[in-house]
């Protein structure tokens, strides 16, 4: 732990601090003040975009200005003559005229007095004038927007369209009014409201008349401020290079370092060591990432949906605090940090607590209370056995041990580190497996294009296959051949025998060749033949041992082929290697937790009196922190609470906290913490965590991926005064428009210090593979247990549906509404509730996604009105897309949008709306289906095109019940059409009937970008495969045919396929053979 320091002075023009006193790298220091001063500003900012003014017991925060007209913003935000001689603004300026002061007009004041005022700026109050911030815009209440309905990304755009200096104030009042739906002409500059006194109404009004406000912050708020401003101190600056915020200047210095390697991307290392304490089992990339995580000072890691991102923190948590490093835990949503924290409880013990949460009071009171439950609990169970004064006690303690059954050997950290040296079960027998496929695939290809060009193909198969001399006989021919014509001399005793015999032997070599020739396939030997009864014998020997060592060389190239084959399913099958690899991680996983729970109960166990006293201290400090002391100086206060930090992060080294809450808890003291994680980065901008970084020796940045830009209020063109760029370096970093894990993926990634998890475990393959696809360029890893899943639900509601309807818009409450949707949608839970979804045991969650917020609500009033039980409805979610990021849902019902009736651009905003294609879908599990216009989806493009690639018509009967048969079926009726023959011709039914059996989630006649798939499929370990049938070599009709399959091959194993083509004679034929092939694809 770090020793306690003395805190920087609170200094609001931070512009003045002297930066040439830093004692270390002083250029670097200034370039994070610059940092700092930018992430504060748009904190500020985007705090006044939602201002709320209480009505307080004491004087208002706000007063109205008695005047008669609004002339401010009316004359193009010009300042204006304060008022003389009101009670009201004296004393309103009085309590607040030194805090920081906005200007609105109209307002909005709620029932309980408070107020929202719909456009403000920054004001202050100088020689008697009211004059707004010359250097700020124009700003709308976006909260109070929300509040009314509007949609956040509509609220974005007004945001923006209202700061711009060219549009007439009016203009503005009467754009904002008719969005709220208001009445012409209501808000009226140059007819004001009377002035009213402040105070609860118990009802909401629009008051048309210009209001005073102080736009003081929360305290939470004020924290992060009065942290962003310490950290641009003298003393902060040139402690910072210790601290995980240190990785931003071994950026710079790296970016200045570099010459011909400058924003290139470094290749990851692979990282051996340390070993990671397995709390949950984790893929290569997790474990990976949890290595470079207790390696590096400062680290990036983007989790796409499903990927283990909980599991990763908790193992790496384990890891720091078995290696007796303390950890601060830290995320944007409180229910985050309190599922971790009662998560990390539960592997110390049933009914035990020891993660230090802290926040605001009741959260401080309530993990006191816990810890010192947790302790007096071990005080009390140790007086009861080991009380020296209780000897009969004594006696029957240990009788009663005595009379346990005997434990098993408990494991030991060196147990754990010789299963941690062991390979991976489920890779060792991946890559030879692989291999052989891909030997199979080449050969396969190599036989089928060398019997082309032989015109094998011509004949029958059963034709083909020929008897051949073996490779001796030919190799003896070959060599007869070259003395009979000269290319190499005969040894002496053969030339002495042929002048003897005055015979040379060519008679028997053309006998013997001409016989063998004549054994091939006739499509072969028609030209040889004819040579080998030509005149010139030497010539037609020669011919007849070409097309013989051609037919030879198939022959091989078969028999390798057939060989692999066989070689295949001699291997372990997928779900052997799985349960392999399942009981080796089981095992290193159930002996690193009981590691961990014992090395926590001995912490708590060694002095637990003590401990207790020290957490009593800690809490009792930050009551004092908060509530203030006229006696005590806020930076001795701060130093005090420092020192007990250090002294209880020695015994109790995991520690949670919101983001929202540290300033307000722990003090600024750099390196604390020898790890700080900081969770859901994609939710909040960047100055939030970068005091958090401050308190830790490293950092750890975890969040969604593909969240790296946030909406927010603030204008492009103001903002792009305030971002702050690295010297000598590309790197730009927005404080408001890109989120904190946006901008530390930009600024970490060409480092090397960006990593992302791969293995995906959560949704159906199908489901997941649209995901890998779609947004990250097939490189998920899908490991999702479908055995697991199938046993779930039934097989008609797993995997990626789509329910058509033909869209039809409608517009309601001054919004459009998609009602062939909703309808639909409507139907389809009538449906489910007649199967049985929602009474079945375990009951399934269903979560339903639209865009348009009308649908949303047009659907809780159909569950709300439709005399559906209420644990039926509970379990249904209802909402857009920001309502499911980070959740897990066993169906996903989404609705898309469009519709051939609403204007072009809406549909194209629909199709491309990725909070619903890639958080929404990453959501679902079992299923997702989509309720929605499918010709419309794909005519329009987009996202929601890629989907349709991934989905499959909701399951068709007949009037029997019937499963009718499939597009594909048809189309192999087609291609192997013979109806008067005596068996069946078409291979695929059989192979379908082979992958159902075989338990594998597949498609069939798919789109792969302009690749056309027969079957597509993920296998039990991860693997992605593109099963084709190939046509007969009888149906070849040129080489062209034959390099489309290369081309074919080619490009599917460049996205990251295994191709695996299969004969109808093998579908149809060797079906057993087939099947233990199928259960061998990793």
């Amino acid at each position: 732990m770090a020793q306690p320091a003395g805190q920087a002075v609170l200094s609001d023009d931070v512009g003045q601090v002297d930066l040439a006193e830093a004692t270390r790298d002083t250029s670097a220091a200034s370039d994070i003040s610059e940092l700092m001063r930018s992430c504060r500003w748009a904190i500020e900012e985007e705090r006044l975009h939602e201002l709320r003014v209480p009505l307080s017991n004491g004087i208002p925060a706000f007063v109205e200005m008695p005047v008669v007209t609004e002339d401010i913003f009316s004359q193009g935000n010009q300042p204006g003559v304060m008022p003389i001689n009101d009670d009201g603004v004296e004393r309103f300026l009085s309590a607040f005229g030194s805090s920081l002061l906005c200007y609105g007009y109209p307002y909005l004041q709620y029932a309980d007095g408070s107020i929202r005022p719909l456009f403000l700026m920054r004001a202050k109050v100088e020689d008697g004038m009211l004059r707004p911030d010359p250097d700020g815009y124009l700003k709308i209440n976006c909260a109070l927007l929300q509040d009314q309905g509007v949609e956040p990304l509509q609220i974005q755009g007004l945001a923006h369209q209202m700061a711009d200096p060219n549009i007439l104030f009016a203009d503005k009042l009467a754009t904002l009014s008719k969005r709220l739906d208001l009445a012409e002409g209501r808000f009226n500059p140059q007819s004001l409201d009377e002035v009213a006194p402040p105070g609860a109404l118990g009802f909401m009004q629009w008051r048309n008349r210009p209001v005073l406000a102080s736009a003081t912050m929360p305290p939470s708020i004020s924290a992060l401020l009065r942290d962003l401003n310490d950290l641009s101190g003298t003393e902060a600056l040139s402690r910072i290079a210790d601290t995980a915020l240190g990785g931003i200047q071994n950026v710079k210095v790296a970016a200045e370092n570099s010459d011909d390697n400058e924003g290139k991307i470094q290749a990851k290392k692979h990282l051996d060591g340390p070993m990671v304490f397995d709390m949950h089992r984790l893929g290569y990339s997790q474990t990976q990432t949890v290595r470079a995580c207790m390696e590096e000072q400062l680290v990036t890691v983007a989790a796409p949906p499903g990927t283990g991102q909980m599991a990763t923190v908790v193992n790496l948590i384990a890891t720091a605090v078995m290696n007796g490093q303390s950890v601060l835990y830290t995320a944007r949503r409180r229910e985050t940090v309190d599922a971790m924290s009662k998560h990390l409880n539960a592997w110390i013990g049933r009914n035990k607590s020891a993660v230090l949460r802290v926040g605001d009071g009741n959260v401080n009171e309530a993990c006191c209370i816990a810890i010192k439950e947790t302790l007096r609990e071990i005080q009390q169970h140790e007086v009861e056995v080991f009380d020296e004064d209780d000897p009969d006690g004594l006696e029957a303690a240990r009788k009663k041990e005595e009379q346990k059954a005997p434990q098993r050997e408990k494991p030991t950290l060196k147990d754990m580190q010789e299963l941690d040296r062991l390979p991976a079960a489920d890779t060792e027998g991946v890559e030879p497996l692989r291999a052989a496929f891909a030997r199979v695939n080449e050969l396969n290809a190599l036989m089928r294009q060398d019997a082309f060009e032989l015109n094998l193909g011509q004949m029958p198969p059963a034709l083909r296959m020929t008897p051949c001399p073996n490779r001796q006989t030919l190799d003896e021919w070959r060599e007869e051949y070259a003395v009979l014509s000269g290319e190499k001399s005969a040894g002496l005793g053969k030339m002495m025998k042929g002048m003897l015999s005055r015979k040379d032997g060519r008679d028997d070599l053309l006998v013997s060749v001409k016989g063998a020739v004549s054994k091939l396939p006739a499509a072969l030997t028609e030209e040889a033949l004819e040579a080998l009864d030509g005149e010139d014998e030497i010539a037609g020997i020669g011919a007849g041992l070409g097309v013989l060592s051609k037919y030879f060389k198939w022959r091989e190239i078969v028999a390798k082929r057939d060989q692999a084959t066989q070689d295949i399913v001699r291997f372990k099958d997928c779900r052997t290697l799985e349960l392999q690899a399942m009981n080796q991680s089981a095992r290193k996983i159930s002996g690193v937790r009981e590691l961990y729970k014992d090395h926590w109960n001995d912490r708590l166990e060694d002095d637990p009196a003590v401990l207790e006293r020290q957490v009593t201290t800690f809490f009792d400090l930050i009551d004092k922190r908060n509530e203030g002391d006229a006696n005590e100086t806020r930076a001795h206060r701060s130093e005090r609470l420092a020192q007990a930090v250090g002294i209880l992060a020695e015994q109790l080294p995991v520690w949670s906290s919101t983001l929202d809450e540290i300033g307000q808890t722990l003090p600024l003291e750099p390196g604390y913490f020898d790890l700080v994680i900081v969770d859901e980065a994609d939710l909040g901008d960047l100055g939030t965590v970068i005091p958090v970084l401050y308190r830790g020796k490293r950092g750890a940045i975890f969040g969604a991926a593909r969240h790296d830009t946030r909406l927010t209020p603030l204008p492009p063109e103001w903002e792009a005064k305030r971002i702050f760029t690295l010297p000598n370096t590309d790197t730009s970093l927005p404080p408001a428009s890109q989120t904190a894990l946006g901008n530390f993926c930009n600024l970490l990634s060409p480092q090397g210090l960006q990593y992302d998890l791969l293995e995906h475990y959560r949704s159906h393959p199908r489901i997941a593979e649209f995901l890998s696809s779609t947004f990250y360029d097939n490189q998920l890893i899908v490991q999702t247990n479908f055995r697991k899943l199938r046993s779930d639900a039934p097989d008609n509601l797993l995997g990626v549906q789509w329910h058509h309807v033909t869209g039809r818009m409608s517009v309601i409450n001054n919004g459009t509404v998609n009602d062939a949707e909703v309808k639909e949608t409507q139907k389809l839970i009538r449906d489910w509730v007649e199967m049985g979804v929602f009474r079945n045991l375990p009951r399934r969650s269903v979560g339903i996604a639209t865009p348009i917020s009308g649908q949303a609500d047009q659907i809780r009033e159909f569950l709300k009105r439709g005399g559906f039980p209420d644990n039926m409805r509970e379990r249904i979610s209802v909402g857009t897309p920001d309502l499911f990021l980070g959740r897990q849902v066993d169906f996903i019902i989404l609705l898309p949008g469009l519709s051939p009736d609403a204007p072009a651009a809406l549909n194209q905003a629909l199709a491309n709306a990725e909070d619903l294609y890639h958080d929404v879908a990453g959501a679902a599990r079992l299923g997702l289906h989509i309720v929605g216009d499918r010709d419309c989806c794909l005519e329009t493009g987009g996202l929601c095109a890629e989907l349709s690639g991934f989905a499959e018509d909701a399951p068709a009967f007949d009037a029997n019940g019937e499963l009718v048969t499939d597009e594909f079926e048809v189309i192999f009726d087609n291609a192997f059409g013979n109806k008067n023959a005596d068996a069946p011709l078409n291979p695929w039914p059989a192979l379908r009937q082979m992958l159902i059996d075989a338990g594998y989630p597949f498609q069939s006649n798919v789109s792969e970008g302009e690749m056309k798939l027969a079957v597509r499929l993920v296998s039990p370990l991860g693997g992605r495969y593109n099963i084709e049938i190939v046509a007969p070599l009888e149906s070849i009709r040129g080489d062209h045919e034959l390099e489309a399959e290369r081309i074919h091959d080619k490009t599917m194993m460049e996205r990251g396929y295994h191709v695996m083509r299969l004969t109808p004679t093998e579908i149809l034929e060797k079906n057993n053979y087939i099947i233990e092939r199928l259960h061998r694809m990793v």
